[in-house]
């Protein structure tokens, strides 16, 4: 009796179709130093030509909504709050890797061009042998990206503000557009480091979401009972 066995093709499609459907992820490392209060006003401080732009009032928004959770409250930028934020993102120019990747088929040795690592006793045809035939070099471009976040309790004007808060998410990988990315960095990083009850892990697996689904994520979660929000 031969040793093979034949796969049923609806298992290898399943299979197959299980890998492909699996949603897009990534892994971010958080480093985070003090803690956010639990109540009180905070606005956002932008640096100089953050204020206009579109994406980092979007990602400003994300922060501000995970922050409410806790029980502050988001007022204008220019108001006096009791809590000043700064946001930064961050995306480097990018390093090109190389590696050598197996290429795999069925194995051919002899004049004959019969197949080789056929069962011995198996009949001249048997099932042939795969395995790796060679490699190719393939070229990819990691960049570094990070999300940085500073948090400081506004004081008397002659008295410097005090820092509460910091927070980096870090991720590497090859989207080189950070707006397909930096959301889910965001809202993974934040929201397990405001809900972390242990230590953090190291490096957290994230499953990557466009910005308005993340939005309509944290806005569904409601806003706590002792919110300071009217």
């Amino acid at each position: 009796m031969s040793k093979w066995k034949i796969i049923d093709p609806r298992v290898l499609v399943f299979a197959m179709l299980s890998i492909g459907c699996a949603p897009p992820s990534m892994l971010v490392s958080v480093v985070s130093f003090g803690s956010p209060p639990t109540t009180g006003t905070f606005s956002f401080a932008p640096k100089s030509g953050q204020g206009d732009s579109l994406e980092w009032r979007s990602y400003c928004d994300l922060v501000a909504c995970l922050l409410e959770q806790q029980g502050l409250k988001h007022i204008s930028d220019g108001q006096r709050a009791e809590f000043l934020l700064e946001v930064d993102f961050i995306i480097d120019g990018g390093v090109s890797e190389t590696s050598t990747q197996p290429i795999y088929g069925q194995i051919q040795t002899g004049s004959s061009g019969t197949s080789a690592g056929t069962s011995p006793g198996d009949p001249a045809g048997g099932v042939p042998k795969f395995g790796q035939t060679g490699s190719i070099q393939v070229s990819a471009t990691r960049y570094h990206r990070a999300f940085l976040l500073k948090m400081s309790r506004v004081r008397a004007p002659s008295k410097a503000s005090q820092r509460v808060w910091e927070i980096r998410v870090l991720s590497d990988g090859d989207a080189a557009e950070l707006s397909r990315v930096m959301p889910t960095m965001i809202y993974g990083g934040l929201h397990n480091t405001l809900e972390a009850t242990s230590a953090m892990p190291e490096q957290i697996q994230l499953e990557i979401k466009p910005l308005p689904r993340l939005l309509d994520e944290c806005s569904r979660r409601g806003t706590p009972a002792n919110s300071k929000a009217n």
